[in-house]
């Protein structure tokens, strides 16, 4: 029907009824309906990060953010290689803007294109070398080619640059994890979680605190 409400009146319905009484035509429609309410909650949500970014107040910040999330959503979707195309094209059209060096080295990241995304990221830092962004996507992609001592290099410019930018720190502690250094990640984990703490953030501190107390144990 295209109404919210209507899938979640029709789940309610399936979780009425006796599970053990659920015939195997009951979960194939089960599985339909939650195959459709996807489909469209995708479609509602690419619509609205669009939205989001043609809103007139839309901030640099808040602008990035809603491409950011509309790109992982294009990969959720198997549009990857849609998405990665675009913005080779966008970025050739705005070569002056660090956000789409952003965008087309994660568009890359997301599909495994990931040589061509270094190269895209570390042509936006050669550009914007003020851009912690930049360095922290550059990081990240290091990591996935393995490349762990250039990775902490560019985590560690990004924090310089922009102390705020705990996605740097969160990335260092996971790499510091597989790498089994787990002292290091340990001390990672604490101090975002003293940082949260100061920002007045709760959930996220109790998180991060979880993770140094699972490493305080594994370290005993």
């Amino acid at each position: 029907t295209g109404r919210s409400e209507d899938f979640l009146a029709a789940e309610q319905e399936f979780l009425r009824m006796p599970q053990e009484s659920l015939t195997a035509d009951d979960l194939r429609s089960w599985g339909v309906l939650y195959h459709y309410m996807m489909q469209y909650c995708a479609s509602l949500a690419h619509s609205k990060l669009t939205h989001a970014m043609e809103h007139p107040d839309a901030s640099g910040d808040v602008w990035c953010s809603a491409a950011l999330q509309r790109l992982a959503l294009m990969g959720d979707t198997g549009k990857g290689h849609e998405a990665a195309q675009q913005y080779d094209k966008l970025l050739a059209e705005n070569p002056s803007d660090h956000r789409y060096y952003l965008l087309c080295a994660t568009a890359h990241h997301s599909i495994g294109d990931n040589e061509r995304a270094l190269a895209i990221a570390l042509d936006g830092i050669a550009k914007f070398p003020d851009k912690a962004i930049l360095h922290c996507c550059a990081g990240d992609i290091a990591k996935t080619l393995k490349r762990c001592d250039e990775a902490f290099a560019y985590w560690r410019k990004t924090l310089e640059l922009d102390p705020d930018m705990l996605a740097a720190a969160y990335s260092m502690g996971f790499c510091y994890e597989e790498l089994g250094q787990i002292d290091k990640a340990h001390q990672v984990w604490f101090d975002i979680t003293r940082e949260l703490d100061t920002r007045g953030m709760p959930i996220a501190r109790k998180y991060t605190a979880d993770l140094a107390e699972k490493c305080r144990k594994r370290m005993e």
